[in-house]
């Protein structure tokens, strides 16, 4: 997609940001639930069973960052060089369930939500979508939950959705050097190479730091490397000619 801001490709980009969405609902207690999945959801910020959701993302976490880890000490050498890096899995598992587990802390803390303020008349006691629960009650309750959702939980996943992006251009930074670099049959054109480089990789590095709103960088890593694959292929074959131009002039000489 020639109008990727942020180096996520527009399809992969909406699949990280669905999965980081509903981390951060469950966390905060308010996913709709399988069984009743067209049910409303009450959002009880001081409900200790509902809070119990932050302990279990928590393990769930580090035991799939665990497992994850032991695979990706398998990659051979091989595999680093193509990628520039073994897996990367296990950093962005780890960065959506922390993003998950900030954003079920946020939803539940007053300072970060003010308007929580209003639930405190329930106490920790559940708030139900139920037949007691007055009309008045339904609407404060969706009030604060609409709050808590644009408060806590929009900004987290912005957050994410940033270091995906920062993250994937250092690793297209250290792929295209790998890449590039590996093009060269001396010493000569490794200079060249990273002198060639040099200008696309100040380019990727200040997108790192940039948000997806300010990130304009478009760099096609492979179709830089083809053309660095051509500019070498013509400055060996003007090499040889070189060569050959030289050695006819010694022996008319």
């Amino acid at each position: 997609n020639n109008n990727n801001n942020n180096n996520i490709p527009n399809k992969k980009k909406d699949t990280v940001e669905s999965v980081c969405r509903h981390l951060c609902m469950v966390a905060a207690g308010m996913a709709p639930r399988p069984n009743r999945p067209e049910r409303d959801v009450p959002f009880r910020p001081f409900s200790s069973r509902d809070a119990h959701i932050l302990l279990q993302l928590k393990r769930t976490s580090e035991v799939a960052a665990k497992a994850i880890k032991t695979t990706t000490t398998t990659a051979t050498s091989e595999t680093k060089t193509k990628t520039g890096s073994t897996s990367t899995s296990t950093s962005y598992i780890k960065l959506l369930f922390d993003t998950a587990l900030t954003a079920g802390k946020a939803v539940r803390d007053i300072q970060k939500v003010p308007s929580l303020a209003k639930l405190t008349q329930y106490g920790s006691s559940s708030i139900s979508m139920s037949s007691s629960m007055s009309s008045s009650d339904m609407v404060l309750m969706k009030q604060v939950r609409d709050d808590a959702i644009a408060t806590a939980i929009e900004p987290a996943i912005r957050s994410c959705l940033d270091k995906f992006r920062a993250r994937k251009q250092s690793q297209n930074i250290q792929r295209l050097r790998i890449r590039a670099e590996g093009l060269a049959e001396n010493e000569r054109e490794t200079k060249w190479i990273k002198r060639r480089i040099h200008g696309p990789t100040m380019e990727l590095r200040k997108s790192e730091s940039e948000s997806e709103s300010e990130s304009n960088i478009d760099i096609d890593i492979d179709q830089l490397l083809d053309s660095l694959r051509m500019e070498l292929s013509n400055m060996r074959e003007e090499g040889r000619q070189l060569i050959i131009s030289k050695q006819s002039n010694l022996t008319s000489s």
